[in-house]
């Protein structure tokens, strides 16, 4: 399900003979540092050509990866990543900006593996149906929530094409999100274990969980007894 990333935190810092200077709006009380969008651009105005500037961001809003990017009328700047890069400004052309910087954020995706075990795998009590729950976050986002249900009879909705019916693959969940496994309907098993109960998304690989259930056996003895005179007595009984 589709994610809105950010709002990400960047901070600019900007130096001219030894002194720092802000741009049109801030101060050494209001720093250079703000929240952008995907897709925003904000402009900083006010700065003298020469100022040696650096550009960092310091929230990545849970990115795997981060480039940033810049040029000056001189051409290209050395890219960096989220620890930002240096650019020494460019006077304006036209009353154009001369100076820029991109920062990209990328975003990934892995996938979560759920397995059913039954224990013993012979047990005519392990018929199901069992409904595990899946809640994955990042960033305080929800990445993907949902049911999971087990069954023989019925095809599991989140793999179409599985034919065992006791595995669970789910995709495309952003890497990094934390996902807690739960089991909501467990078959009336005597004994439920998860493992581990708690996973970290990676990128471009799968992560796998086992959700065992135990049918604990037992038996029943019955003695019959006789009173009185058993020369009637029936040999066998139905019980």
């Amino acid at each position: 399900q589709p994610i809105e990333y950010g709002p990400f935190q960047v901070e600019v810092t900007c130096t001219f003979l030894g002194e720092t200077v802000y741009a049109d709006g801030y101060s050494a009380d209001d720093p250079m540092a703000f929240a952008i969008t995907d897709g925003e651009t904000v402009s900083l105005d006010g700065l003298p050509a020469g100022a040696e500037c650096q550009v960092v961001e310091t929230d990545t809003a849970g990115a795997i990866d981060v480039t940033t990017t810049g040029s000056n009328a001189d051409g290209d700047v050395e890219p960096g990543a989220a620890d930002g890069i240096d650019i020494v400004l460019t006077p304006d052309a036209d009353d154009a900006h001369t100076n820029e910087a991109t920062i990209d954020n990328a975003f990934g995706v892995g996938s979560l593996q759920l397995e059913k075990v039954v224990e013993p795998a012979d047990s005519p009590f392990a018929t199901g149906p069992y409904v595990a729950h899946a809640e994955c976050t990042a960033d305080g986002r929800t990445t993907w929530s949902g049911d999971i249900t087990f069954a023989a009879a019925e095809d599991d909705p989140a793999t179409p094409d599985d034919d065992t019916d006791l595995e669970a693959t789910i995709g495309d969940i952003a890497a990094g999100s934390e996902c807690v496994i739960t089991e909501t309907e467990d078959g009336f098993a005597t004994g439920t274990t998860i493992s581990p109960d708690t996973v970290t998304i990676p990128l471009d690989e799968t992560v796998s969980v086992t959700i065992t259930n135990t049918f604990a056996e037992g038996s029943v003895t019955v003695a019959k007894e006789f009173e009185g005179d058993t020369r009637w007595a029936d040999s066998s009984y139905d019980v």
